[in-house]
């Protein structure tokens, strides 16, 4: 097998090793968790590219108590349960559609707790929270009035290790009993109305369907996570809205009675507490990033997870969805092959670091097309297994290259060369069979063309032609082929060997690969492409004083007969013996 041969297939090999490596070892790493912040992240920054509502839901309505709410009230606990009873008064008055006090009630505030208890009784479509508690914290029952009722639900929030909300929680176990979030009661309780209840999904029933879509539980490892807490039933949530893009009125504006009664009617309205001094805020994707938006308060927040809920239910809008990790692993493995293959290929530091940085942006593109179509694909793992599997079949190619390209040596060079000996030495390295001869005459026919005014459609068709000025144009053609498409970087002789003398050269599928050559290198190079189109190529010597004049230094040129000599025609010549 040839040098040439055996250097390819063996840096393709090596290619496929390294990608297939660095592929395994991104999937471990992912495995034990150590991507998972970043890709988190990712995760959070594809929710801020996301296209924001422009027009927020209008099913739901948020009653703020802010700071000054709380010092009108002027006294602590600040909602005492008659202010709670007037507040609730007022919006039966308006007669929305079912209302959501994110209020905790588990013990009364006195004055006025018969009359609280009434209106929670005698209004099936009031919904007020508990809190469902956990291994280190204890929960907060609802009112006792409300204790064996569907009037209450969970308030409770999963935030994730570093503090960001991103899942929504739909139902719990509690003591062997199944309850439900204050969110879905909400969002069951509105959509009672439009006569739509949760159903099993027909596929698989261990999966509910409301409305019009199936929602599938969030499981440990979906997306970017790695064995999270996948415990009742969750989801992922979009955040479609933007904070702060809810309708909402203030307290002090709903006891003043004062607002147009459209705006309540049939509507879901959350009561909650929107103050620094209540401690009831979360992080969420908007919490992050050059344009972050403040922590967002929780009932705000319970207002997202109801509004995802109704776009299930009523819009058809369909959960995030993930793919199974052999899915994920798949496609790691592919980016990383595809970078190996160019990192074997590219040998231009330009062209390496273009190469690397488009993949890099395709790939974000493609992760961002498929998140805004509801597909959370990894990127943080495939742009990894990208990067490095570039960079290492770079440098193990480049290792591998330089020493396979070592063994391929040129006896030393006399002065005068124009003996037979020399001129089949060098005449073995003018390859013109080679794969990137073919590519460069392949596409210098353009140039041919162009410079003879189409008279020549073909190299074959010129070169039977014969003539010196064809012959000339055939020359040129090749030549600004080269110059043109290939702006290969000189550099000087590599060297020679310490034992034999031997002249290192590179051939032309290193020079393709490095995109780099001596002047020896690239002589022959364009000699194999003159005797790929049937001339007859002559490499010229020749010894030379140096610039300052204090030492010889050979060169080498790269000619061709205008007629096919009497003798060899893959010789070598000095210039003395060209004048003869």
């Amino acid at each position: 097998m040839s040098i040439r041969r055996r250097l390819l297939r063996s840096a393709l090999a090596v290619s496929l090793l390294i990608s297939v490596t660095v592929s395994f070892g991104v999937i471990l790493c992912r495995g034990f968790g150590w991507l998972e912040p970043w890709e988190l992240a990712a995760y959070d920054w594809f929710i801020r590219l996301r296209p924001r509502a422009s027009v927020s839901d209008p099913r739901i309505v948020l009653i703020i108590i802010n700071e000054e709410d709380i010092h009108l009230q002027n006294q602590w606990p600040f909602l005492t349960d008659v202010t709670l009873t007037h507040v609730l008064k007022i919006l039966t008055q308006y007669q929305p559609r079912v209302i959501g006090v994110d209020i905790f009630r588990d013990m009364p505030v006195p004055p006025g707790y018969e009359e609280l208890k009434d209106i929670l009784t005698s209004n099936r479509n009031i919904i007020m929270v508990m809190k469902a508690g956990g291994e280190t914290s204890e929960g907060i029952p609802p009112p006792v009035v409300l204790k064996d009722t569907e009037q209450f639900g969970f308030s409770d929030i999963l935030v994730d290790p570093d503090d960001v909300v991103r899942r929504g929680l739909l139902f719990l176990g509690d003591r062997g009993r199944t309850i439900y979030s204050f969110a879905l009661r909400l969002a069951l309780r509105y959509l009672q109305a439009e006569g739509i209840l949760p159903q099993p999904d027909v596929s698989d029933p261990r999966h509910m369907r409301l409305g019009l879509t199936t929602i599938r539980p969030f499981g440990a490892n979906d997306g970017g996570y790695v064995g999270a807490d996948a415990r009742g039933y969750q989801f992922l949530l979009d955040f479609q809205d933007a904070p702060g893009s809810f309708p909402s009125l203030t307290l002090t504006t709903l006891l003043s009675e004062k607002i147009d009664r459209e705006m309540l009617r049939d509507k879901i309205v959350l009561v909650g507490v929107n103050a620094e001094s209540v401690k009831d805020f979360f992080r969420t994707p908007y919490s992050q990033g050059r344009l972050a938006e403040r922590d967002m308060p929780g009932v705000e927040l319970h207002a997202h997870i109801v509004n995802q809920l109704l776009r299930f239910a009523l819009d058809g809008n369909s959960p995030l969805a993930t793919v199974s990790d052999l899915w994920e692993g798949g496609w790691i493995l592919f980016w990383s092959v595809v970078a190996g293959v160019i990192g074997c290929w590219v040998r231009s530091p330009q062209r390496f670091f273009q190469s690397v940085a488009a993949g890099l942006l395709i790939l974000g593109l493609i992760a961002l097309f498929a998140f805004l179509n509801g597909w959370w694909i990894p990127l943080i793992p495939t742009a990894l297994a990208w990067l490095f599997s570039a960079v290492s079949a770079v440098i193990v190619t480049t290792s591998l290259s330089d020493r396979l390209s070592a063994e391929v040596r040129l006896p030393p060079l006399p002065p005068w060369l124009n003996d037979d000996k020399h001129a089949i030495d060098i005449a073995q390295y003018v390859i013109e069979t080679d794969e990137f001869v073919n590519k460069i005459v392949a596409s210098a026919t353009n140039e041919l063309r162009r410079i003879t005014d189409h008279r020549y459609v073909s190299f074959a068709a010129a070169v039977e032609a014969g003539g010196p000025d064809t012959l000339r144009e055939v020359v040129e053609a090749l030549y600004l082929q080269l110059k043109n498409d290939h702006h290969f970087r000189y550099e000087d002789e590599r060297g020679f060997d310490v034992v034999t003398g031997g002249q290192f050269i590179r051939l032309p599928q290193h020079i393709a690969q490095e995109n780099r050559g001596t002047c020896m290198d690239l002589v022959l190079l364009f000699l194999g492409c003159l005797a790929n189109v049937k001339l007859w190529p002559v490499y010229v010597q020749l010894r030379l004083r140096s610039g300052n004049g204090d030492h010889e230094v050979d060169h080498a040129l790269a000619a061709t007969w205008l007629e096919e000599p009497y003798f060899n025609r893959e010789v070598c010549l000095n210039l003395a013996h060209l004048h003869q």
